[in-house]
């Protein structure tokens, strides 16, 4: 639950940040870090989800599903990462 709990905050704390914010580039920055904590918390609760679904409440073995949708992120991640470099240069 400490997962969950700090990343809403994050999330929350970054939408606040982002409407209230007049600087285009803190702007951004606060649109990215919001995009990031939104995206694990979703990802992390569909993962939960589709692990219990799947499961049917008799295995272990598929709260691996969990791992996919986190390196498929991490994935993403660096892609998005790798373009931003890309683009500033």
């Amino acid at each position: 639950m400490i997962f969950s709990t700090n990343n809403i905050k994050q999330t929350v704390l970054a939408i606040i940040e982002y409407i209230f914010e007049n600087d285009e580039v803190i702007k951004q920055e606060k649109y990215i870090k919001f995009r990031f904590f939104g995206n694990t918390l979703l990802f992390f609760h569909l993962g939960v989800m589709i692990c219990y679904i799947l499961s049917g409440n008799r295995s272990i073995l598929w709260s691996e599903l969990v791992l996919v949708s986190a390196v498929i992120r991490l994935i993403k991640i660096y892609n998005e990462r790798q373009n931003k470099i890309v683009k500033v240069y």
